[in-house]
């Protein structure tokens, strides 16, 4: 399915998390401007808000 977003493994160095949160949406969005499929815009969207949620903990 389209709309499912893969979280990275809590096992990452902070870095190569924040990479993979942000390859996510990139991706996510990309492929969702190219289909304008509304499954795909629900999965960047949600890929967004992992990305987002990353600052919540560093500044909650």
């Amino acid at each position: 399915m389209s709309d499912i977003v893969t979280f990275p493994r809590p096992t990452l160095p902070p870095e190569d998390h924040e990479r993979e949160l942000w390859s996510n949406f990139v991706l996510a969005k990309k492929k969702a401007e190219v289909t304008c499929d509304i499954r795909d815009g629900i999965a960047a969207g949600k890929a967004w808000a992992a990305w987002l949620d990353m600052f919540r903990t560093i500044c909650p």
